[in-house]
């Protein structure tokens, strides 16, 4: 198949989430048709609710930066597919893609599975043989939904990276920390090595607990090791352990996504993984991801976020608040089967404007399900038209809600 047919042939398997199933029996059964190529490098899995992107991108830039040959898979992607799948800060190209992409479908049409690799697992698969074949040293991987039944737990990884847990994907997760905490902690692996953020107590105990099942070392980040020096812009400047760091993503939240992917590159030099003071700063400060409090225009200034839950919410609206200038406006759409409450007031009184939307995706929510959020609001069909309105009256405009919304935004601009 040639890119575009790839890409054809993905849509037609459906929504990653919508049509997701857990487990990992057809996984390995397709990757073991392929030759395992997931056994030929060694990883870092990372999961987690929020921050799970960030610091995923931060830990690869810190392996290219000491001279490693990194392979990056992130989810969900914003425009195209292939976005998710990275060797050295690059997308692989169309052909590589391509190349991947239909090995791997040959594999699944040759093999009497229960049911069809979904969407996601597809990807995984191909993800695992891009980087298998192109000699990656290290991948860095972050799940995609959950942990303990989620494709990219076939790996065995080297260690696993664990992001602040909340409330999130309840339907398919649980509806308490405790049990949403239980599937993040399936990426703790029999006498394998893992690091966490602070979390919640009940959190923090569920993950204890799983340790110990599998006789595995987990360590919690210090988060006071850290001083944040300054800020330009909503970009934070902090020093640890004497060295220095100017962050390229905004939000001060990305201090404690950079101090968690910091620690874990500590574990990884004790598993025989070099890496300079340099190169941890240099890793660190060019670190980027599309989506994130990304700031794409001025006058006035326009962001997009994908912030999707209310702790995401929560700290998008400590950036605005505190690095954005009145009038604002917010962009907002949602999927239909997220839900938010306590961040619902909170964005209320940050903006003095709300445009509530849709993206294309038949999960979005409708007019009615927002409006139940921001009654205030104003309904506009159009992702874009709501943006040009928001754009005549502001200083600040916010996107967010959605990276599905994010994604929409962001291919109309580039």
């Amino acid at each position: 198949m040639n890119y575009r047919e790839c890409l054809d042939y993905l849509n037609r398997l459906g929504d990653q989430v919508a049509v997701a199933k857990f487990g990992l029996d057809n996984i390995r059964t397709l990757l073991g048709a392929l030759g395992n190529p997931h056994r030929r490098f060694p990883s870092v899995l990372i999961a987690g609710t929020n921050g799970k992107g960030s610091v995923a991108s931060f830990l690869s830039s810190i392996f290219t930066s000491a001279g490693h040959k990194t392979g990056l898979y992130t989810s969900p992607h914003l425009i195209s597919v292939d976005e998710r799948i990275s060797v050295n800060g690059r997308r692989i190209s169309a052909d590589s893609f391509a190349a991947c992409i239909s090995r791997t479908v040959d594999a699944i049409q040759a093999l009497a599975l229960p049911y069809h690799p979904t969407f996601f697992e597809t990807v995984t698969a191909t993800a695992f043989l891009s980087f298998a074949e192109a000699g990656a040293d290290i991948a860095v991987v972050e799940v995609g939904m959950g942990g303990r039944n989620d494709s990219t737990n076939v790996l065995e990884p080297t260690l696993s990276v664990i992001t602040p847990i909340s409330i999130d994907h309840q339907q398919y997760l649980g509806q308490s920390f405790k049990e949403i905490a239980f599937q993040k902690a399936g990426i703790i692996h029999r006498r394998g090595t893992a690091i966490s953020a602070g979390q919640l107590l009940e959190v923090r105990s569920v993950l204890e607990e799983e340790a110990a099942r599998q006789e595995a070392e987990l360590r919690f980040v210090d988060e006071g090791r850290a001083h944040v020096t300054g800020s330009e812009g909503g970009r934070y400047h902090f020093s640890l352990d004497g060295m220095q760091f100017e962050l390229n993503l905004h939000g001060r939240h990305q201090v404690g996504n950079a101090v968690l992917a910091i620690s874990a590159t500590e574990i990884l030099q004790e598993k025989g993984f070099p890496f300079t003071r340099s190169a941890i700063a240099d890793g660190i400060n060019r670190a980027s991801i599309p989506g994130r409090i990304q700031k794409i225009g001025e006058c006035p200034a326009v962001f997009l976020d994908g912030a999707h839950n209310d702790e995401a919410l929560e700290k998008l609206a400590d950036f605005v608040e505190e690095h954005t200038r009145r009038p604002r406006s917010l962009v907002f759409g949602m999927m239909s089967d997220k839900r938010i409450s306590t961040s619902v007031r909170r964005l209320t009184t940050c903006f003095d404007s709300i445009y509530l939307t849709r993206t294309s995706s038949k999960r979005a929510a409708t007019a009615s399900n927002l409006a139940r959020l921001f009654p205030t609001g104003t309904w506009v069909d159009d992702p874009l038209e709501a943006l040009t309105l928001a754009r005549q009256h502001s200083v600040t405009v916010v996107v967010t809600g959605s990276l599905y919304l994010v994604g929409e935004v962001l291919a109309s601009s580039s």
